[in-house]
């Protein structure tokens, strides 16, 4: 086997950590831009039988990040509609 060139289990290790981490990167790009997942509820309140009941409607956003560049505000805007 003389004359065979191996590449160096170090530089393999390397070449593979960059591709994960580019992988990831892009994961990473393309799950920031997704529209949020919505989730409806309805939670009925132990109110007593003669207390007025009127409809409460309560929504939870977490961490826009608001100051990146893959949220503008019509991207806002557009998530706040749902």
């Amino acid at each position: 086997m003389k004359g065979q060139y191996r590449t160096p289990r170090w530089l393999a290790v390397l070449l593979a950590m960059l591709l994960l981490a580019i992988g990831m990167g892009l994961w990473l790009i393309d799950n920031a831009r997704a529209m949020p997942v919505v989730r409806r509820l309805e939670i009925a309140l132990p109110f007593p039988a003669d207390a007025p009941s009127q409809p409460v409607r309560v929504a939870l956003i977490t961490d826009p990040h608001l100051s990146g560049p893959d949220n503008s505000p019509e991207r806002m805007a557009r998530i706040v509609a749902r």
